[in-house]
């Protein structure tokens, strides 16, 4: 008969060495719950089955040998590391990242039951991709991330999948519709594609589409990461899918350097992501929020640089910007109650600052627009981006034809004299000699390093790379690229293929950049602040060695350096204080001052949530270095982790079982001391040192021994409560029933889709109330037997 091995037993299988964590037994077969010990495949976890595979118990070595000083040093070392505490970090130090305290933070809030809900919102560059990351790996090395959502932009889905692989060694899913077709035809029949443990990483408007939405929708997460969560603005597609996701998961981490506190609306919103009230009120559903500038997070890198270029307009440049501005501000007067023809006066009015070229390209169409009959149809888009199945496209650097061709003045012949007349004007000022171009040129020639240029209309973007091409070579990136096409362009860029990347704002958020380049060149100015900061965040963030350089083109003589120039001076000032949210007002009073000549409102002295709710910043400060320390040296000097370095004349002996009879009385004895939950899942492991004989009953029964039990015990049924907490109120969010159905007379439908809908929402709630009964086993924690690891005794005169 197959004999069930212990939790704790350490055994060989397949090669590499494991721990066995816990086993069922089945009529014809035990399923055996693994975790890595070697180093090959620490914190691994895996279930094989036995007798199919042949478990080999470790074997021990019954008489102890000899080590140099240095050798035990690094042996004690090795052992540090393996440690699993459970109130710090088990898996950080594992990763390819620089160990820095501020961005550990996150990750002992969520593993010390601090919150459930966790609101990164640092200043640009400050690595909260690392943070939300190292955060997924500590929950894994416990167990408690078997299935993760992570959820972005289309343009970073690969780039989090890269930081996943190199970095943490993680293999995660990206999903796109070939992904899902593929898992559909490898799957059993009705199996959901999402429902196999892993880590899924989806974007934003792949995740809102109907159909797939609806498989994830029946599930629960163990964690859901959001990246750039402000991109789910409310009442938005984006937010519903967002939100009811969160919903179903035990924690959630919201990324955003803009969380645009500005706009009361957006941010409660935003904080309200993933919020479930009931039973996870009993103990506090709130939101912790990290808002950490670089100064308060001790942050060395170099100061950025900013320098405002004013350019000279010709004469008939300038003229264009004066007929623009007669005639935009003429239609904001009249269009006091029509909220389209004033967007489309805003939008041709940074046009215009962006280029002549780009606001020729936009009369033309509001002409054309314009000369169609009240019931003719609306003229066929150029390329249908809002149809695009994957997110991986965007319209958002091109403007819809239902503003550019809205409303303006009611006398119809007059305005289109007057659009007439500015299409003239663009038409003979636009081309590769314009003042702003001919700048760039210039700056180009002159710094002779690589470089990114951003504007905020592709229109401009095409016209900078006919304009560019003989001096540079480039590449460009936009909205309207697909996810091949976008990683094309950027490895041309960061493999040097390229020494200018020409770029709209869909690269303006989450790509790193900085080890390419430290030039960011602005064509023109942003009238949103959180977008200036997200394009400066592409060369100036953590791990950039040189100081970088941000350059804002400016036309002398127009709006945007009568008014724009002057709210960048109140940025910088206000990122120093550390209040950029509340300095900045928000686009629609920037607009209302450029076009409809409104005074702004003056700069506020506050600043809302831009705190850090650390919990116990100093002990991840004490965590990572301890960890930077061992990781880095295999061989610590003496005396820099236990006392027992420094005693005289010592000699190594070392171990992996019982000590022989022959070991001196005065030798020091270094034990592993593990507590197991009733799953026998390892809840916490540490060392202990005994002056000495001493074998593993009497370690065991040890006051410190108990004293660390008493505290593991009491530190796992805070964190249980407060996740119980969390997955109860999510059991009571499932358990609703749906609102009632009326069938049609010969339409069943309805009800058959209301029985499926029951039938799945049951699956969900036997999930999450075996979730709930694993936790419950995890309150109780026992004491492993001890095992002794390393000897030093002193050697006589």
């Amino acid at each position: 008969m197959l004999q069930v091995l212990p939790p704790g037993m350490r055994i060989i299988v397949r090669g590499e060495r494991w721990r066995i964590v816990g086993a069922t037994r089945w009529p014809d077969c035990i399923a055996n719950r693994l975790v890595g010990i070697a180093p090959s495949n620490q914190l691994e976890e895996r279930t094989l089955l036995a007798p199919f595979d042949r478990f080999e118990p470790l074997a021990r070595v019954s008489k102890p040998f000899r080590a140099s000083r240095r050798a035990w040093i690094a042996a004690l070392a090795a052992a540090i590391r393996s440690t699993r505490p459970v109130d710090g970090l088990q898996a950080a130090h594992c990763a390819g990242i620089d160990l820095l305290p501020w961005q550990l933070e996150p990750a002992l809030a969520l593993v010390r039951g601090a919150a459930s809900r966790i609101l990164v919102a640092d200043t640009v560059g400050l690595g909260k991709t690392v943070q939300a990351l190292t955060a997924l790996e500590e929950l894994a090395a416990r167990g408690e991330a078997v299935r993760v959502l992570i959820v972005t932009p289309a343009g970073l889905r690969d780039q989090w999948a890269g930081e996943l692989e190199t970095r943490f060694n993680r293999r995660v899913s990206l999903v796109d519709a070939a992904f899902l077709a593929a898992a559909v035809r490898e799957l059993p029949p009705g199996a959901n594609p999402w429902s196999l443990p892993g880590t899924y990483v989806v974007s934003f408007d792949y995740l809102k589409r109907p159909e797939v939405f609806g498989g994830i929708e029946g599930l629960c997460w163990d964690l859901l990461i959001a990246d750039e969560a402000h991109l789910a603005a409310p009442s938005t597609d984006r937010h519903a899918a967002l939100s009811r996701a969160a919903e179903r998961a035990a924690r959630v981490i919201l990324l955003t350097a803009t969380p645009y506190a500005s706009d009361r609306e957006g941010y409660d919103a935003l904080c309200r992501i993933g919020y479930l009230p009931g039973p996870a009120s009993d103990i506090g559903d709130e939101l912790l929020v990290f808002r950490r500038t670089r100064a308060a997070a001790g942050d060395t890198v170099l100061g950025r640089r900013t320098r405002i270029v004013r350019i000279a307009l010709r004469p008939d440049e300038r003229r264009l910007h004066k007929l623009l501005d007669r005639y935009t501000t003429r239609v904001w007067r009249e269009s006091s109650t029509n909220a389209t023809g004033r967007l489309a006066m805003i939008v041709l009015r940074k046009r215009a600052l962006s280029s002549a070229w780009s606001l020729r390209r936009t009369i033309e169409r509001r002409l054309a627009l314009l000369a169609q009959h009240p019931g003719e149809p609306d003229v066929q888009k150029c390329l249908p981006f809002e149809t695009d199945e994957e997110g991986e496209v965007t319209s958002e650097d091109c403007v819809d034809d239902a503003v550019i061709g809205a409303q303006g003045l009611a006398d119809r012949t007059a305005e289109v004299g007057a659009l007439t007349s500015i299409h003239q004007l663009a038409t003979a000022v636009g081309g590769t000699q314009e003042s702003k171009i001919r700048s760039l040129r210039r700056l180009l020639v002159r710094s002779g390093e690589p470089a990114i240029v951003f504007t905020e209309y592709r229109d401009t973007l095409e016209h900078l790379s006919v304009c560019l091409g003989a001096i540079r070579s480039h590449t460009v990136l936009h909205g309207g690229m697909s996810r091949h096409e976008r990683n094309a362009a950027l490895t041309t860029f960061g493999s040097g293929g390229a020494s200018l990347l020409l770029a709209t704002d869909a690269a303006s958020e989450g790509l790193n950049l900085h080890q390419r380049c430290r030039w960011l060149i602005n064509f023109e100015m942003p009238w949103n602040p959180a977008r200036l900061e997200q394009r400066a965040g592409r060369v100036d963030r953590y791990g950039q060695r040189r100081t970088p350089h941000v350059v804002h083109l400016v036309a002398r003589h127009t709006a945007e350096s009568v008014v724009l120039a002057r709210l960048e001076h109140r940025v910088r000032r206000a990122r120093r204080a550390g209040w950029l949210d509340s300095v900045w007002p928000a686009d629609d009073l920037v607009a209302a001052a450029i076009v409809g000549r409104e005074r702004l409102p003056s700069v506020r002295q506050t600043h809302g949530e831009s705190t850090s709710a650390c919990p116990r910043a100093a002990r991840a400060c004490s965590e990572a270095a301890m960890k930077r320390r061992l990781r880095a040296s295999r061989s610590p000097e003496r005396g820099e982790t236990l006392p027992i370095f420094e005693l005289p004349r010592s000699r190594a002996v070392r171990q992996r079982s019982a000590l022989d009879r022959q070991v001196a009385t005065s030798a020091v004895h270094v034990f592993e001391v593990g507590f197991s939950d009733d799953a026998g899942r390892v809840a916490d492991s540490t060392l202990m040192t005994v002056l000495g004989p001493a074998n593993e009953s009497e370690v065991a029964e040890a006051p410190a021994t108990r004293r660390r039990e008493d505290y593991v015990r009491d530190f796992r049924a805070r964190v249980v409560a407060r996740l119980t907490s969390r997955w109860r109120a999510i059991l009571s969010a499932v358990s609703r029933p749906s609102a009632a159905i009326q069938p049609a007379f010969f339409d069943r439908r309805a009800l058959e889709e209301a029985r499926a809908g029951a039938a799945a929402r049951e699956v969900l709630g036997q999930e999450i109330r075996s979730r709930l009964d694993r936790l419950e086993q995890s309150r109780t924690v026992t004491t492993d037997s001890p095992r002794l690891l390393l000897v030093a005794r002193v050697r006589a005169s």
